[in-house]
């Protein structure tokens, strides 16, 4: 027995030194856990406790999840607990030093449900629920944003974006809005639907990926066009694949499946099942294709089923 203990305290030994060296060698940094607590009366800095869910612990806690995005650094996570967050204004997340391997995470704490509703929260036409802004290397997962007067999630001059896990719904305008300079930007595994606008607007950004998505009953399902400001923004090399969309019936001459038009180069659409929409399961538009030889030129489209569409 003795024996068999020593085998079995050498072998967690070696295990520990081996965990120390993945982190060592690893490209990610390993930093602090934040959780927002809802159920707080106060932040618990220090003395939160994970089981009970008050401050007789010794974890860091926020009762707002701004709070906790505030207080976060690169390479933090914060862990939301369970509950329905009613903001008083949009989760801002902005102007942190981190990177595509050193990064922000936001997700829901151990599989709890959390949803985070824009009921209370005021309307701007610049601003999405969650706005996500001037920043590299954040994740947001597992989590449901709903009910606000404008975008879901919006992004503006970031790259290295991963949104994962998502359901956004019953927003005035678009669910998930990739704006000017949003570059490297993930959007998968989500459920996006019954929204204003279309479902995922890419405008003006390049190498996107929207991949494995289920987006319904908006006026289009994915759009991919320039930004077509004073300074015009192409978007180029963005992807579109293995996506389920359908009921797109708003508008009888704009609601397609998937649109790629204005100021587009390069856009992969593959594998999507695309159903009962008004318009086109798949338009992709020569506008200004004499004018600039790289606009909606060179997009490869295969592998796609559609049916049920209009023209």
């Amino acid at each position: 027995m003795a024996c068999l203990f020593n085998i079995l305290k050498d072998y967690r030994r070696k295990c520990f030194v081996l965990f120390l060296w993945i982190i060592s060698f690893s490209p990610y940094s390993f930093g602090a856990v934040i959780f927002v607590d809802n159920q707080l009366a106060n932040d618990c800095i220090g003395t939160y406790s994970i089981e009970n869910r008050n401050n007789t612990g010794s974890e860091t806690a926020y009762n707002t999840i701004q709070e906790a995005v505030n207080a976060a650094n690169a390479g933090d996570t914060i862990c939301i607990r369970g509950g329905t967050y009613y903001p008083n204004s949009i989760v801002l997340i902005n102007k942190k030093s981190t990177t595509s391997t050193n990064r922000l995470t936001i997700t829901n704490y151990n599989n709890e449900t959390v949803i985070i509703d824009g009921t209370n929260v005021a309307y701007n036409q610049y601003w999405g629920l969650i706005h996500i802004a001037d920043i590299n290397g954040v994740t947001v997962s597992n989590l449901t944003v709903r009910n606000y007067s404008n975008y879901g999630i919006r992004t503006t001059s970031v790259n290295h974006i991963d949104i994962d896990n998502v359901v956004v719904y019953n927003m005035t305008h678009t669910g998930i809005f990739l704006e000017i300079h949003s570059d490297y930007v993930t959007v998968k595994n989500s459920y996006i639907y019954n929204n204003g606008g279309s479902g995922v607007y890419i405008h003006g950004g390049s190498y996107n990926t929207i991949d494995r998505n289920i987006i319904h009953n908006h006026i289009v399902g994915v759009s991919v066009v320039h930004n077509g400001g004073r300074t015009p923004v192409q978007s180029s090399y963005n992807t579109v694949t293995n996506n389920i969309i359908y009921g797109n019936t708003n508008s009888p001459e704009s609601n397609d499946g998937i649109g790629s038009s204005m100021g587009t180069d390069h856009t992969w659409i593959e594998g999507n099942v695309i159903w009962n929409c008004y318009d086109d399961g798949i338009d992709c538009s020569t506008q200004q294709g004499d004018s600039d030889p790289n606009s909606n030129r060179y997009h490869t489209i295969k592998n796609n089923i559609c049916f049920n569409g209009g023209d």
